[in-house]
């Protein structure tokens, strides 16, 4: 077990609304540093005890640049971290180093789409493209409108500008196309 250094753990001091405006006090939280390394840098990241692995990915995506799917981090053993749990709960502790490991996600991947008549189509796709450049490709062969549809993935509404990655695709997964219902004018 690493001891923490004073440089690795702190006490952060947070304001606290009550109930009223006027009751407020102030609550501690304590917060502390994990090093993250890469093949060409090393920075170091603010954490508190109930941080999990997927909060962490999205720390690392704001200061690297790389999505969270496409990150893979180990501890110094060499073990994957998972991202369900806490980091405390997989044995991160205030002055541990984690490895940023970056999966390649350029590589072609078959999914199918199904309309609403049932039908399924095949798409090639990269993890990395966003929601809306399949949106296109799928518009382009079934004839409908960008706007007049959405897609989901398990149940799950996809967002134009989120990667396919974001979303867990895996191939041969079925993606659902869902037309929008469309408005009209009410004729009393």
């Amino acid at each position: 077990m690493i001891n923490p250094g004073p440089e690795d753990l702190f006490w952060k001091q947070q304001e606290v609304t009550g109930v009223s405006s006027s009751q407020s006090f102030h609550k501690y939280t304590k917060t502390w540093n994990l090093k993250v390394k890469t093949l060409s840098e090393e920075f170091l990241v603010s954490l508190t005890d109930s941080t999990t692995v997927s909060e962490l990915k999205r720390q690392i995506a704001r200061k690297t640049g790389v999505a969270a799917f496409q990150q893979r981090l180990a501890n110094q053993s060499g073990k994957v971290l998972q991202d369900s749990g806490t980091l405390i709960s997989q044995g991160l502790v205030p002055g541990s180093t984690v490895m940023l490991l970056v999966q390649n996600c350029n590589n072609p991947l078959s999914i199918l789409v199904k309309n609403d008549r049932g039908r399924s189509t095949i798409y090639e796709v990269r993890l990395t493209q966003t929601v809306a450049e399949l949106k296109r490709e799928v518009s382009q062969k079934e004839q409908v409108q960008e706007d007049q549809f959405w897609l989901s993935f398990e149940g799950r509404p996809m967002e134009d500008r989120e990667p396919l990655g974001e979303y867990g695709l895996k191939p041969q997964c079925t993606v659902l196309m869902n037309l929008r219902l469309r408005g009209g004018e009410c004729y009393a």
